[in-house]
């Protein structure tokens, strides 16, 4: 059989077996013609998006420019390439009703859902957080990039960070979004993450043993006072299917309520009176 190690905008890419080892018996079986005529055909399509030769990593990194919900975004090398699966935290976010703001980013990347939900709301104002020196500056950029730079900012601040008194007032806040990282260590691992790693960071897709770290650190770090509204609303990405896996962090902090579970993202209520 073969594993398709698909590259974004180019289709047919192929993994082939070309050694095998059981224990101290080991055979290295010789690429098929076919085989190197993929290989072949996958670099032509890569410098056709100006890739060089040897890249191994994402396409959108080669010339940095990603389309988001209308948006045209820069995303250099080692920021997290914006996702369709995004739009379903733009689409949940833009439904409820605090289209006045402020909203808070957490994990704010390339800054694409922060700034396709400013464009969305006119009168709002954002802030957006990230770990990564490299994403705070993309997303400074991309704010100016599309004339909302007036009405955002991004800090370089990580998620268990959040309200203290260190990291200075920025709230509160009526939405706070996130689209964390919430795989398994073992996971991003895998060699069909090879690609993606060569360009991305792996703290952007993987949070602890089980997955569940980025959604246990907002948890705590959102209830803390002054960073939402009492009634802020939260819209936190996950997994297909797994809404309610992702809710459960929240939940058992007690001051959260979950309002919608959704195919990609988890739609919760901040409740501070139900915090013991």
């Amino acid at each position: 059989g073969e594993n398709c190690a698909r590259a974004a905008g180019v289709r047919r890419t192929h993994l082939s077996v070309v050694g095998l080892r059981l224990g101290e018996l080991e055979a290295q079986l010789p690429p098929p013609a076919s085989f190197k005529r993929l290989l072949l055909a996958d670099a032509v399509s890569l410098q056709r998006r100006g890739a060089e030769p040897s890249w191994a990593g994402r396409t959108e990194h080669c010339s940095g420019d990603v389309a988001f919900d209308g948006l045209q975004l820069k995303v250099p090398s080692g920021v997290f390439v914006p996702r369709r699966s995004a739009l379903h935290i733009v689409e949940a976010a833009a439904s409820l009703p605090c289209t006045e703001g402020p909203l808070l980013d957490c994990g704010v990347g390339s800054g694409c859902i922060l700034l396709a939900l400013l464009q969305r709301f006119p009168n709002a104002s954002g802030v957006g957080i990230d770990a990564d020196p490299a994403a705070v500056a993309a997303a400074s950029a991309n704010a100016t990039r599309v004339g909302c730079d007036g009405r955002c900012e991004v800090r370089l601040t990580e998620f268990k960070d959040l309200g203290q008194p260190e990291q200075g007032g920025i709230g509160p806040f009526r939405l706070a979004v996130s689209n964390p990282p919430y795989l398994q260590e073992r996971v991003v691992q895998h060699v069909l993450f090879a690609r993606e790693l060569q360009s991305q960071n792996s703290i952007a897709f993987a949070a602890g043993e089980d997955g569940l770290q980025a959604y246990q650190e907002l948890a705590e770090s959102l209830a803390r006072p002054g960073v939402l509204h009492p009634g802020a609303w939260l819209v936190m990405g996950c997994q297909p299917g797994k809404a309610a896996w992702a809710a459960g962090p929240f939940e058992a902090k007690g001051c959260y309520q979950v309002h919608e579970l959704r195919d990609q993202c988890a739609v919760l209520r901040f409740e501070p009176e139900k915090l013991g």
